[in-house]
């Protein structure tokens, strides 16, 4: 059996590791000095730096956990896809459920994404928010399979080519 492990690229969350705690500190101390002062606005103040604080938060606990992962974010084998690389996990995507993969733009990155037969039987286990994460991305792109150029360390025009002698194998 063939398998191509691609690993994580974590350069992104890098980023986020060390523009994160600045940000946090910095809307703190915003926070911090509109409790201390008065006003008519205090209050949607407060309530929106509050938000934007916890938002933060999760962005800098979610890249720790990314960086700190060993586990590759896609393998290919001959079965098919395992997607490991965004918040979704779809798992095994198999090969005769794959009908062609294609490079897009969005949100300022290349990705990949790859076209599926039937899409319900991998969304159906999903948890009702990652349910509703895959119904943005099928409204984006197409498709819940659309893997950021960003987030994985390999050539996005190499594995667009992989898939694609892939999905030719599977279905002669």
């Amino acid at each position: 059996m063939n398998e191509l492990l691609i690993q994580r690229k974590k350069t992104s969350y890098y980023q986020i590791l060390v523009s994160a705690p600045v940000t946090l500190f910095l809307l703190i101390r915003a926070l911090n000095s509109k409790l201390n002062s008065s006003g008519d606005n205090k209050v949607w103040i407060i309530l929106i730096l509050s938000v934007v604080t916890i938002l933060c938060s999760v962005f800098l606990i979610n890249s720790i956990v990314h960086v700190c992962k060993k586990s590759p974010a896609l393998i290919i084998n001959d079965n098919g896809i395992i997607d490991n690389s965004g918040i979704l996990k779809l798992g095994l995507i198999k090969w005769d459920n794959i009908s062609d993969c294609e490079i897009k733009k969005f949100t300022g990155a290349s990705h990949l994404v790859v076209g599926l037969r039937e899409s319900s039987y991998i969304i159906s286990p999903l948890s009702s928010f990652k349910k509703r994460m895959a119904e943005i991305k099928i409204k984006d792109l197409g498709t819940p399979l659309a893997i950021n150029s960003k987030l994985v360390d390999f050539d996005i025009i190499k594995l667009k080519e992989i898939i694609e002698e892939k999905i030719n194998n599977a279905n002669v």
